[in-house]
């Protein structure tokens, strides 16, 4: 996924004598701080510039502009720290961007390049966090987008690709099961509780339980499973001796976020790639879970898995409902954006994957045709009807197949 990059200008001040004429020695110290942080700003030294727009904010509180400063300083911090190891500190860089265009606002409720800005801010974690794979909280930070700007076509449109991406959560399976928001509707769905029980062949209250556990933090979860599982999974990576799973397993005490540059300062020589691995084990995924909830509710780890199996499956409805009903959103607002089309196309061939029942089989087919024909002629306007016909029966053949396999 390809996300457009914005990139907010620092506003040069020149000239605030004009504004402030009877600000005597005060103002020629703002303009002298001001110009100071400009230097800084040019040479890259962000923290220096922002140390002094700050100094420049507290003689002239009421002035948006080194506020304005100050946010951008930190937006270009973040660019600067962006990596897998530090996304813990880039997203408190953004936050202090957003805290500072929040300011320029309350100062001057008109200026449309803040709103712009802590939009891009948004927008700018949320897609760090899902270039990594880490969706629920790419999600966190596409809530606050909404929350920010409930009319922003963009940030519904995300939304419902990330709940998409939910759909494939093959090789990271825990980002399915660190979607709090998606569990407590689970939770709350009497025939998925229902489903969930009889899977796991727990009683209703005991499969209530496992579903509410899901919601456990990850740092409680290692800490509740014996060293000797880790140690076993970690010695299945090449490379690594019994020695060296010893040191990376002490990393499994560390913030969720500082794990694996933990993992690479203890494991020097062993390749990002395998690091990333011995990360993975460390993780909210369905076998640690299902022997964390195992032991918590005393019931045998085969039923667990099949329990949280069945948990997934659950999840999955959810996003995918949550995905349509954000990209309806994004529609709402701009309906000529045939990406946000296809997306819905996909979502319902992803209802298909998970349904039996023939009416609404094809009733899912009918949706994803009708979606697929729309995006096709917004992104090709002038196709003639004889090849979109082509391409739709195509689209049918799939889907007949993909139908085939669920009845």
């Amino acid at each position: 996924m390809m996300f457009g990059k914005k990139f907010a200008a620092l506003i040069l001040v020149l000239s605030l004598a004009i504004i402030f004429p009877s600000c005597g020695g005060k103002n020629a110290e703002f303009r002298k701080l001001m110009k100071e942080g400009e230097k800084y700003y040019g040479a890259s030294e962000f923290e220096k510039a922002i140390e002094s727009f700050k100094k420049a904010s507290e003689l002239m509180p009421n002035d948006p502009n080194p506020y304005q400063n100050i946010a951008v300083c930190y937006s270009n911090l973040f660019l600067a720290t962006k990596s897998e190891t530090e996304h813990k500190l880039a997203a408190e860089l953004s936050e202090n961007a957003i805290k500072y265009y929040k300011k320029v606002l309350e100062l001057d409720p008109e200026r449309a390049d803040a709103q712009m800005n802590i939009s891009n801010e948004y927008a700018k974690v949320a897609a760090m966090f899902m270039d990594d794979g880490d969706l629920p909280n790419a999600r966190k930070y596409l809530k606050k987008w909404l929350e920010f700007d409930p009319a922003n076509a963009d940030a519904y449109y995300r939304m419902g690709v990330l709940d998409w991406g939910l759909c494939f959560a093959v090789k990271k399976p825990e980002v399915l099961l660190g979607t709090d928001e998606f569990i407590d509707k689970v939770a709350a769905d009497e025939n998925a509780v229902k489903a969930v029980a009889k899977a796991g062949r727990l009683k209703k209250e005991d499969a209530l339980s496992l579903i509410n556990l899901i919601k456990t933090p990850e740092k409680d979860v290692l800490a509740a499973i014996d060293k000797k599982v880790f140690i076993e999974k970690l010695k299945r990576i090449k490379d690594i001796d019994d020695e060296l799973a010893e040191k990376i397993y002490a990393c499994s005490t560390e913030d969720t976020f500082d794990i694996l540059k933990c993992i690479i300062n203890a494991a020097p020589d062993l390749s990002f790639t395998k690091s990333k691995q011995a990360r993975a084990i460390f993780t909210k995924n369905p076998d640690n879970m299902a022997i964390y909830v195992s032991k918590e509710l005393g019931i045998k780890k085969t039923y667990a898995s099949r329990a949280i199996s069945e948990l997934m499956k659950h999840l999955k409805y959810e996003a995918i409902a949550d995905g349509l009903a954000m990209l309806d959103k994004s529609i709402e607002i701009n309906p000529n954006a045939p990406d946000t089309y296809q997306y819905k196309t996909m979502l319902y061939v992803e209802k298909i994957k998970l349904e039996k029942d023939r009416k609404l089989l094809n009733e899912y087919a009918k949706k994803a045709e009708e979606n697929f024909i729309k995006a096709s002629k917004l992104r090709t306007p002038d196709k003639s009807e004889e090849d979109l016909q082509k391409d739709v029966k195509q689209l049918r053949s799939q889907l007949k197949q993909l139908m085939a396999k669920r009845r």
